[in-house]
């Protein structure tokens, strides 16, 4: 079996990658980031690898990705690509709802309204469940800076933290922690 990554920036450039036990590399010389809403343009990649067998794929993965850097300013602020971020926005708790299609059309409306709002992050509280993927898919589109608070990270949040790691509009995952500094 042999591995080989595509990626496709929103400009059509195409870049390829072979793949070793896993792991490979693609260099981009201008990488065109993903910017939060207000700032720049919400620039993403389509990376597909295709695991090929002797003639033919044998199994595929297509994740949409963007590409940007993120650490904590000051005052609640984000720096998103060397440029201060303000989030601005509200909360957003995701409704149990056992009908996929209101579910998602209730997510399509919330984040669309967050971005016609103006709005530049939603917040996830403690506590609240995870949102689904499309949620993510959303925000990436729309430019909008995703914070999901934690009172701790379990091995199953670590897990889903990192199948969304490739979402650019996940930008700050916060631990909400006793002011005891042993609790």
């Amino acid at each position: 079996v042999r591995a080989v990554a595509t990626l496709v920036s929103s400009s059509g450039q195409i870049y390829y990658a072979g793949l070793t036990a896993g792991e490979g590399s693609i260099q981009i010389n201008d990488p065109l980031f993903w910017w939060p809403r207000g700032l720049g343009v919400q620039n993403l990649y389509r990376l597909t690898v295709n695991l090929w067998g002797e003639t033919d794929v044998e199994d595929s993965l297509t994740l949409r990705i963007g590409l940007r850097t993120v650490t904590a300013g000051e005052n609640g602020s984000l720096i998103v690509n060397g440029i201060t971020a303000l989030p601005m926005g509200s909360v957003f708790i995701p409704e149990a709802d056992p009908d996929f299609i209101t579910a998602d059309d209730r997510v399509s409306a919330c984040v669309s309204s967050a971005a016609m709002a103006g709005y530049t992050a939603l917040l996830i509280p403690q506590g609240a469940p995870r949102p689904t993927e499309r949620f993510y898919d959303l925000c990436d589109v729309h430019g909008i800076m995703v914070i999901e608070e934690y009172s701790s990270v379990s091995p199953a949040d670590a897990d889903s933290l990192h199948m969304r790691g490739h979402h650019p509009s996940l930008c700050l995952i916060d631990l909400i922690g006793s002011a005891d500094p042993d609790g």
